[in-house]
């Protein structure tokens, strides 16, 4: 596989059914208010895309000169993998994605057989009747906005132009397929590449097995930077007439760690959660279920301090009262050893008690188990720093 490395239903899904249905399927940020954030705003233009430019700019080399490999987007959720593939298809196919493009969520749809029957029917059809449009990832391709000048008054192609168009199949969380299909898979794009091209999206790029990533170009998705959480944090606040003050901001961008799907579902719920009020760090913290920085400060605090079983009780009464999962308090400890000097030998061995804490959560071990090994951690670590303190040498009297 060339790598690029820079900063659901079960039935299958023709983008578009009909055009006035296509905004249905890649909605736009003035779409129905119904609709959540994430959606509302998925990009509609490449250039709507925030984010990943060295692979933007590839990618449109690649369409404009008819020479788009099959593809693999790999990489972290909520980092626009699937929002580029779309704004590919929504800008270069124009009104005829829904005859030209295929969008499977391959976690559903996984086994041989949608390989076999669903993917290989769309794939062994040529396009022939794509006009107008007839010139995306041919030997002329344009945006389909420009495709009509493309084109005389009485419908035929200018001299120079067009060329045999391909269709598009785009297979979603494609880690999830089956050895199986994907067996099947590489024989399709072996035998088709004449007629269509793969964009497959995934998480984890080890489960796509070699032979197929040998056939695809890699672009691996990086986490979305600060600053482009922030652009799309103030387009939003704009269009929503949110009230929203410059340490929630800050709140929303550390919690959403780089993916912009959670920053939109944290804002959205922060907003109605609170409609009219400004939305503050400890809205957000409040809104989401999060420990608050304050509480956070006052714990670690008094885990040094204090006796084990009383240390025991706050917590729990702490993690009781407000509703609090236990992981949520091990990410927000680990954030807040990051602050401390501790010399290096207890910072070791704390970080990696925490990180024995979250496995075990994550894995669904006893919470209340769990909580009382995060107060053992930290009087382990209490340990570490008074034999510490004892053995540096006294500073000698002037």
């Amino acid at each position: 596989m060339m790598e690029a490395d820079v900063a659901s239903s079960s039935e299958p899904k023709n983008l578009g059914k009909a055009p006035e249905k296509a905004s249905s399927q890649l909605p736009s940020a003035h779409a129905d208010r119904a609709l959540p954030w994430v959606e509302k705003y998925r990009p509609e233009r490449l250039s709507d895309v925030l984010a990943h430019d060295d692979i933007i700019r590839t990618i449109r080399n690649y369409v404009h000169k008819g020479q788009l490999p099959h593809l693999l987007f790999h990489g972290p959720p909520g980092t626009g993998k699937t929002s580029t593939i779309l704004a590919v298809a929504k800008e270069f196919y124009g009104s005829a994605v829904r005859t030209h493009v295929l969008e499977l969520n391959a976690s559903d749809d996984r086994g041989i057989n949608t390989v076999r029957e669903q993917i290989k029917t769309f794939a062994e059809t040529s396009s022939t009747s794509f006009q107008q449009n007839r010139l995306i990832f041919g030997k002329s391709a344009v945006p389909a906005t420009e495709a009509a000048e493309a084109t005389s008054s009485h419908g035929q192609e200018k001299k120079g132009q067009g060329g045999p168009s391909l269709k598009l199949i785009i297979l979603d969380e494609a880690d999830q397929m089956t050895n199986a299909a994907q067996n099947a898979l590489r024989r399709i794009m072996e035998a088709y590449a004449r007629n269509v091209r793969f964009c497959l999206i995934c998480n984890f790029v080890n489960k796509i097995t070699p032979a197929i990533q040998s056939r695809c170009t890699g672009f691996r998705f990086t986490p979305v930077s600060s600053a482009s959480l922030k652009t799309k944090a103030a387009q939003i606040v704009q269009d929503e007439k949110m009230k929203l003050s410059d340490d929630g901001l800050d709140a929303l961008v550390k919690i959403a760690r780089g993916d912009m799907r959670r920053l939109l579902n944290c804002m959205q719920a922060s907003h109605l959660a609170h409609p009219g009020e400004e939305v503050n760090a400890d809205i957000v913290h409040r809104t989401l279920g999060l420990p608050p920085p304050s509480e956070v400060t006052t714990m670690f605090e008094r885990l040094l301090v204090a006796d084990f079983f009383a240390c025991c009780k706050e917590l729990d009464e702490l993690v009781t009262a407000k509703g609090y999962a236990m992981r949520d308090w091990v990410i927000a400890f680990h954030e807040r050893i990051l602050l401390v000097d501790w010399p290096a030998n207890v910072l070791i061995t704390f970080v990696s008690r925490l990180a024995d804490l979250e496995e075990r959560l994550a894995t669904g071990a006893s919470e209340a188990v769990q909580m009382h090994a995060v107060v053992a951690a930290f009087f382990e670590a209490r340990a570490g720093l008074q034999a510490a303190a004892a053995a540096t040498p006294p500073i000698p009297s002037q």
